[in-house]
């Protein structure tokens, strides 16, 4: 198949670096890599790299994060831009910025599914791990807003050992107020959540409890949750949740999310520091065929080498083993547990 008839699946957009939020478990890769941080380029600069990104590319679903994307005063032609090249187009936001208004002017410019964080039922817990006073009643107003619109509302829930007692009371939560899924995701260590990998990390079977709430409510409310975020395979045994969406590392794979910063830098995808090169300078393609990602896609942490289910589990989140000194937190708890 030549570069011309090659259509990437899902492309993540990380429209600015810029945030108002300081979320204790952020993973964004410039909290932590210096040479990753940047200005964002200005409108005409933006539309001419998405225009090469949407014509080589062609993907299917394009997804915008940030940072906070409602930051940026053009989001709606980013948005529209995308829309208009067939794309299925995901917003990522923390909500905060977002009224009826706007969510109506972003749904008629494409938007099609919203995904706002909700971390707990209860405010102080929330704002504690946002890091900002009045984000949960924001974030609420941000929800009801997309509700508003004819557009699909996905809550997202970072399950650290701060929240997770009140898991079942948050999806109960969303689940009243109208939401239509759950996007259930352990933390993952990266970026500034580095820095509190001991007090946010839930250990294995905190998270075999996570996952049995989460099925429980899935089967009781007929309610869609998924976690996107890899679970090993080690530890989880995916047949016993048959009512969860599973992820799993998909570089290399058909399904990866290869992530585009706002100057122009592709990474493999959002949880990794490392560029494979800039669209301005080579071809989507041929960085996507480079030799930084093939080792990066077969570049397997010490701990999985070996392991029966590394073809199914593809050795949980890589990034975030590399982030975390080769071995990633979760799996090296789940070994210990084995000896």
């Amino acid at each position: 198949m030549n570069q011309s008839q090659k259509r990437q699946e899902i492309v993540i957009f990380e429209a600015t670096q810029r945030c108002d939020l300081t979320c204790r478990f952020c993973y964004n890769v410039w909290h932590k890599h210096p040479k990753t941080r940047h200005d964002d380029l200005d409108p005409p600069g933006t539309r001419e790299l998405l225009a090469k990104l949407l014509s080589e590319a062609k993907p299917s679903n394009f997804t915008i994060s940030g940072g906070e994307p409602l930051l940026r005063k053009d989001l709606v032609d980013i948005v529209l831009q995308a829309g208009l090249s067939g794309a299925q187009v995901t917003l990522i936001t923390n909500g905060q910025k977002l009224d009826k208004r706007t969510a109506k002017r972003l749904v008629r410019a494409g938007v099609n599914t919203f995904e706002i964080q909700l971390l707990s039922d209860r405010p102080d817990e929330h704002e504690y791990l946002q890091g900002v006073k009045g984000s949960f009643e924001r974030a609420l107003a941000g929800i009801e807003a997309v509700l508003s619109t004819r557009a699909r509302m996905v809550a997202a829930f970072v399950a650290t050992k701060v929240n997770l007692p009140r898991l079942e009371e948050t999806l109960r939560l969303v689940h009243k107020i109208g939401v239509h899924g759950v996007m259930l995701n352990r933390f993952n260590p990266g970026g500034r959540g580095l820095d509190h990998i001991t007090e946010l990390s839930p250990t294995p079977h905190e998270v075999l409890h996570m996952l049995q709430v989460a099925e429980d409510f899935a089967v009781r409310y007929r309610f869609p949750i998924s976690c996107s975020i890899p679970i090993p395979i080690c530890l989880v045994d995916t047949k016993r949740f048959p009512h969860l969406g599973f992820g799993f590392c998909s570089a290399g794979e058909e399904m990866s999310y290869p992530t585009l910063d706002s100057v122009g830098n592709l990474r493999p995808c959002n949880h990794s520091p490392l560029v494979l090169g800039n669209l301005f300078e080579k071809g989507f393609w041929e960085l996507m065929d480079s030799p930084k990602r093939r080792k990066f896609i077969h570049t397997i942490p010490r701990i999985c080498q070996g392991c029966k289910d590394l073809d199914e589990c593809k050795a949980s989140c890589r990034a975030a083993g590399i982030e975390c000194a080769g071995q990633e937190p979760l799996l090296a708890q789940i070994k210990a547990l084995d000896k």
